[in-house]
């Protein structure tokens, strides 16, 4: 257990944070803004990126009631309303966010939200949606958890991983990761590729894997959409905005957000950049992403940061988080957010 989550456990163990939130409600400026990715329950031997998996369907679905009874969550409209300085008339206004668009944010997440009458925004990445595959990361997760290979040869990146225990492969995971991110969404295809020629194996064990980390369909979205979710873009293909020429950077912003209000008929004006970290959020990109006729950008970056419309912070909600951590790092994000 860390620090924070013995402070937490400290701090909502005594009214004293119930007095805080009521101030917080009475005198604060933010509105607090969570980010989830996944809600499902881990199965034993999870074949890809066990990270991404924000919360436990019981998990998600008491801190919902939580949110619903404490606080008053909010649509995109409102969030953009109260940065443009106008009064929302919520007690406690908090936004409830979710990127990438997996399918269990449909199956799991939507039918509790649609139950407790709560919205939220996903954030899509449309090259993803409504396909039979998995996304670039999450096949390379299920390379280093699975493959046999004890050297993992990825030649586009002209270098060669030794593959050990769970740790090992966990920190090869992020090197690959990370250099990948680095480059063209078609040359992190073809570099996948390759890594699934060399093991025909794996690369029939992963077709059989992908129902557990399949998109969202746009019959989905539609569904969620008439039932009062909001939809944003998450680019086309989750590159590192920062990281592409500028040609590159206008197609992801402005092609996605052209198609999503094709599918739900209705304007798209927020963006949450994908990895979200400052050094994949340049001015360049904020400020393509105004001219690309969003109105309100999002990082991923753990906390409330309202400085600059185009950079907005989140909490992050990770899985199996306890509830006196979740309700701390909502009432005081710069002492409980990491």
């Amino acid at each position: 257990m860390s620090k924070k989550d013995i402070v937490s456990n400290v701090f909502t163990g005594v009214k004293f944070h119930k007095a805080v939130r009521w101030v917080r409600a009475k005198e604060s400026r933010f509105i607090p803004v969570l980010a989830y990715h996944r809600v499902l329950d881990l199965p034993e031997d999870y074949p890809f990126d066990s990270d991404l998996a924000s919360a436990t369907i019981a998990e998600f679905k008491r801190q919902m009631k939580y949110l619903k009874y404490h606080y008053s969550p909010i649509n995109m409209s409102e969030m953009l309303a109260h940065l443009e300085g106008k009064k929302i008339n919520k007690k406690n206004p908090v936004l409830i966010t979710f990127d990438d668009g997996f399918k269990d944010n449909y199956t799991n997440a939507f039918p509790i939200l649609k139950e407790l009458e709560i919205p939220a925004t996903f954030f899509i990445t449309t090259d993803f949606i409504d396909k039979g595959d998995v996304l670039w990361y999450e096949k390379l997760a299920f390379v280093t958890k699975k493959t046999k290979r004890k050297v993992l040869d990825i030649r586009g990146l002209s270098k060669s991983y030794e593959l050990k225990g769970i740790d090992s492969r966990q920190q090869v995971y992020g090197e690959i990761v990370e250099a990948l991110k680095l480059l063209k969404n078609d040359e992190r295809e073809r570099i996948l590729e390759q890594i699934f020629n060399d093991d025909l194996e794996l690369k029939k064990e992963l077709e059989n894997a992908k129902i557990f980390s399949l998109p969202m369909s746009w019959e989905n979205i539609d569904e969620m959409f008439k039932n009062g979710m909001d939809f944003g873009s998450h680019t086309l293909s989750h590159p590192v905005l920062s990281t592409i020429d500028h040609e590159q950077l206008r197609l992801e912003l402005v092609e996605s957000k052209k198609l999503i209000e094709e599918k739900i008929s209705s304007e798209v004006v927020s963006i949450a950049y994908p990895v979200g970290q400052r050094e994949s959020i340049s001015s360049d990109v904020e400020r393509e992403a105004e001219l690309a006729n969003y109105r309100i950008g999002f990082s991923y970056i753990d906390g409330v940061d309202t400085k600059n419309r185009f950079s907005i912070g989140r909490i992050h909600v990770d899985y199996n988080m306890s509830m006196s951590r979740f309700k701390s790092k909502l009432i005081i994000p710069k002492l409980f957010c990491d």
